[in-house]
């Protein structure tokens, strides 16, 4: 995905005419930063450690 960056000189028109769109963008943006917090909280889940021994073991 690309993303082109707009001048707020051109979008702010647009949005103050349709604030409908305004609305969804900033749901939008709520929405993805409210995932970023959860994921940045979260705690990495620990896998056991095995060995090249436990290995063989489960092949049988």
């Amino acid at each position: 995905m690309t993303g082109f960056p707009i001048e707020k000189s051109y979008l702010k028109p647009c949005l103050d005419a349709r604030h409908d769109i305004n609305d969804a963008m900033k749901s939008l943006l709520d929405f993805r930063l409210h995932k970023a917090q959860l994921l940045a909280e979260e705690e990495p889940v620990q896998t056991p450690k095995r060995g090249f021994l436990q290995w063989l073991r489960r092949r049988d």
